[in-house]
């Protein structure tokens, strides 16, 4: 086992040496073209770790290239980190505008949007999900789900409630899923003590494989 983890560090660093000279000779070359800023930003946010410098790439990369969606979804990730919502939000819905075929981009703009409460905008993002990804139901239900939270109203319950019967997730232990809206449905059917006996412990063995 020992063996195995110097083989994986010593391979680690053989790459991340590859990876440096690569960049460094990309510099030389052409230091303020666009791809050169994204493949520094990703080495700096993927290998050296340092945020702050692959910010910088990031957007110098965006600021030449508009539609270079792949430094946007990279700096998108790293903002997550530090809780600039408005940013964020608008960052990522241009990057969804120039491409909705983006399944990531398109989850992504769901958790800004989620994350100022905006569960009205994540009903069509996740409709978009389902046509991408037809065989993950959760998406149709999470349509459900937040088309119900931002409208409170009896009919959006109950379309949450018949797809919540009907569907069975491939993906249950997804926390925005299947089991989360399980829940409302048993809680506004008063079967909540029911359905907590079922599911307790289930999460707990869940997540201890997490580390």
């Amino acid at each position: 086992k020992l063996a195995s983890i110097s083989g994986q560090e010593e391979e680690a660093s053989l790459s991340k040496g590859k990876a440096q000279f690569a960049l460094q000779k990309a510099q030389e070359l052409a230091p303020e073209k666009w791809e050169v800023l994204r493949d520094q930003g990703i080495y700096y946010k993927n290998i050296e770790q340092n945020q702050i410098k692959a910010i910088t790439s990031f957007e110098k990369a965006i600021e030449q290239n508009p539609s270079d969606i792949e430094s946007m979804q990279n700096l998108a990730e790293v903002q997550f980190f530090y809780g600039d919502l408005d940013y964020l939000t608008t960052l990522l819905e241009r990057a969804f505008e120039l491409t909705q075929k983006s399944g990531k981009i398109s989850y992504m703009l769901t958790f800004a949007y989620e994350f100022q409460g905006n569960y009205e905008k994540m009903v069509p993002i996740f409709q978009r999900l389902e046509e991408l990804y037809p065989e993950q139901s959760e998406y149709a239900i999470d349509a459900k789900y937040y088309k119900f939270l931002s409208d409170g109203s009896i009919s959006s319950f109950k379309d949450l409630q018949e797809i919540v019967k009907v569907t069975e997730t491939k993906n249950p232990y997804d926390e925005r899923a299947l089991k989360n809206k399980q829940m409302i449905v048993a809680m506004f059917d008063d079967e909540f003590d029911t359905y907590h006996s079922q599911w307790k412990g289930k999460y707990e063995t869940h997540t201890a494989s997490h580390g």
